[in-house]
């Protein structure tokens, strides 16, 4: 009788780790739900956080577009001239240099660039057909910057 209340006994201890075992296994399945929760609500929150700025960016870019092309809009409207046109060169009515920014990859969307340059370009009276001259010029520069950085760096 007593080695049977000693199985007893036992057999309740058992249980009892069992349950507790098994307590502490929930415990850390709902840890780790819960950190798994939080992180994807820390993602979710980034990916919102850099939409909205670039959005921002964008309107920002749009804004400074538009202000150029009515600065330059008013500048040139009251003349009308023609370019002066020669065998070699074509000169547009205006340099686009110093109203253009410096394009920064990081920071610029290259489709608003161009749209920049386009809009840029038409007060000037810059031909369609002369636009990559503009433009190569802009680049050579660039690329030539480029092959003086160290290819790490760059």
């Amino acid at each position: 009788m007593n080695k049977e209340i000693q199985i007893d006994e036992q057999k309740h201890q058992e249980e009892i780790q069992i349950e507790e075992r098994r307590c502490k296994e929930e415990i850390e399945q709902r840890k780790l739900e819960c950190k798994e929760r939080k992180r994807k609500e820390e993602c979710e929150e980034r990916k919102r956080k850099e939409e909205n700025e670039e959005w921002k960016r964008k309107d920002e870019m749009e804004f400074e577009l538009q202000k150029i092309c009515l600065g330059a809009e008013g500048r040139f409207s009251n003349s009308i001239a023609n370019q002066n046109v020669n065998s070699t060169q074509i000169k547009p009515k205006l340099e686009l240099h110093p109203l253009m920014q410096k394009f920064n990859s990081d920071e610029n969307d290259i489709s608003l660039y161009l749209i920049m340059f386009e809009h840029l370009s038409k007060p000037a009276e810059i031909l369609e057909n002369t636009w990559v001259q503009n433009s190569v010029e802009k680049i050579s520069k660039a690329t030539h910057l480029l092959g003086v950085l160290p290819f790490d760096v760059a």
